[in-house]
């Protein structure tokens, strides 16, 4: 898995209830349309396990200011809490051919009661999200 610094959403975040990512991308230009030639989403990175039962909510949003202030949703996946454990990963695709504005976000919906999680959240390609790259052995000599 590949994670750019400047599509990095939320690093280490750490929600305790309902937020938005601590950081936006911007595209440059408002009205594009998502996955014009490779599709994209939102790659969510548990760092710390989720504390509480019942589900979690994580949406791609995007709007025209990079605060994410009135953003409009562009897809929704619910997780529950059980499947957020540390080191998982969690893919939100955004549908081909969604408009959106200048900036992309997210926003994480916390379940249950008192909950918590710590996560990183980015913008990244279907293909390049994958699970954590596996180290093999040298097969030669040093």
């Amino acid at each position: 898995m590949i994670i750019d610094k400047n599509l990095l959403l939320s690093d280490a975040q750490a929600f305790a209830a309902t937020a938005v990512s601590t950081n936006s991308v911007d595209l440059g230009a408002a009205n594009l349309e998502v996955g014009t030639g490779e599709e994209i989403g939102i790659g969510m990175a548990v760092g710390v396990t989720a504390f509480a039962s019942g589900t979690y909510v994580l949406e791609a949003l995007s709007d025209d200011v990079n605060t994410l202030a009135s953003p409009t949703v562009l897809a929704t996946r619910t997780i529950l809490a059980a499947a957020l454990t540390a080191g998982s990963l969690h893919f939100l695709e955004i549908p081909i051919g969604t408009p959106i504005e200048r900036y992309i976000g997210a926003r994480l919906t916390l379940g249950g009661t008192t909950p918590t999680i710590t996560a990183d959240l980015f913008v990244t390609s279907r293909r390049m999200f994958s699970k954590i790259a596996k180290s093999y052995p040298k097969n030669y000599a040093t």
